[in-house]
């Protein structure tokens, strides 16, 4: 009995303790909102009372974060396959429905939707378009021959509502159905061969041209290239707002995770061998050899944590820990806006892991 007094009483003052030490932490002040219509060079995150939260972006945009989204028309004589790798039969593409669409996406409509996507909601901007000429052909209304368009896309731009908003428009003004799957770009790709879409868009430069190359990516309309830009995010390094590596005042990214490592700062990975995980892995001094392989990070495994989660969950462990992620902007908003809590149900599905 008196042993169990004592482990009561101990636990109950390390509680003290806790709450005591939260009280006395002092909230930082987060940036102010500045609306920027082209791309800003310091972070912009919206201002309104939320709960003292830690983690702020200390990084954002630099050409090692952008994430380049591409659109590429798939080619009626594409080398398709079935699931057993033989040449499959019978596969039709709907070339004449894409070009409407690949037309309908490039077009000065399109532009101002992803332009201003996310400006009434978080104020500011997540999704930014290239500087090229917007699309001047006239789009052909749907037929019955046309009408259904098979359309694969990165889970960041659906789950985020830009690619409902831009359908939405192009359906009810040119009367098609869009039939939308999200899924990773390997996966995209891999559906592609074996002719499961008619239009991908795509955000993995080397997996684009490996595509391309086998013959799988057609012309369209005026555009002179298979590979048709068409528009472009950042990821973030978030961190707490102390900032103890300097991260924000390093020369480049590269610069800032390498003050990371030599800190020791505890550093929480997605280590799920996806899109982001892999630009995350490129971004550390080659000399650590840390890769996409699990295995790579375990000399490192004091401050470097690979969580096996989506940026969601890795964005709490971070705030926890007081440690630096790397996340989808779009992520961090939620996070902010939400005071720090992410529950199922209400955000994205892709921030949940």
């Amino acid at each position: 009995m008196k042993r169990n007094r004592f482990v009561f009483l101990l636990l109950a003052g390390f509680v003290f303790l806790l709450c005591g030490c939260r009280e006395e932490a002092p909230a930082p002040t987060p940036p102010a909102t500045v609306a920027i219509p082209t791309e800003p060079s310091v972070s912009t995150i919206p201002t309104q009372p939320i709960a003292p939260i830690q983690t702020v972006i200390l990084r954002e945009v630099e050409d090692a974060l952008r994430i380049d989204y591409t659109l590429m028309a798939i080619s009626p004589d594409a080398p398709f396959t079935d699931l057993s790798g033989n040449p499959a039969e019978d596969i039709s593409i709907n070339t004449a429905g894409t070009d409407a669409l690949l037309a309908f996406l490039k077009s000065q409509q399109a532009k101002e939707i992803i332009e201003t996507f996310g400006m009434e909601e978080y104020s500011s901007n997540l999704y930014y378009v290239n500087q090229d000429a917007a699309s001047e052909s006239k789009i052909p209304p749907a037929t019955e021959k046309t009408g259904t368009i098979r359309l694969s896309a990165p889970r960041a731009l659906c789950d985020s509502g830009l690619m409902a908003q831009l359908l939405e428009v192009f359906e009810e003004t040119y009367g098609y159905t869009v039939e939308l799957k999200a899924d990773e770009t390997f996966l995209i790709l891999s559906g592609a061969r074996h002719g499961n879409a008619d239009l991908v868009i795509t955000s993995t430069k080397a997996m684009e041209e490996q595509f391309e190359s086998e013959g799988f990516a057609r012309f369209s309309g005026q555009f002179a290239a298979r590979r048709v830009p068409f528009a472009h995010s950042y990821y973030v390094l978030c961190g707490p707002a102390g900032d103890p590596a300097g991260t924000a005042h390093c020369g480049s990214i590269r610069d800032a995770f390498a003050a990371i490592a030599e800190g020791g700062h505890t550093f929480i990975s997605r280590g799920d061998g996806f899109t982001l995980h892999a630009r995350e892995a490129g971004l550390w001094p080659a000399d650590l050899g840390i890769t996409t392989d699990l295995s790579s990070a375990e000399p490192h495994s004091q401050w470097y944590i690979s969580a096996g989660m989506g940026s969601g969950p890795c964005l709490v462990m971070a705030e926890e820990t007081g440690g630096y992620v790397l996340t989808d902007k779009l992520t961090y908003l939620v996070y902010y806006c939400n005071n720090g809590i992410l529950q199922t149900g209400e955000i994205p599905s892709f921030l949940q892991g």
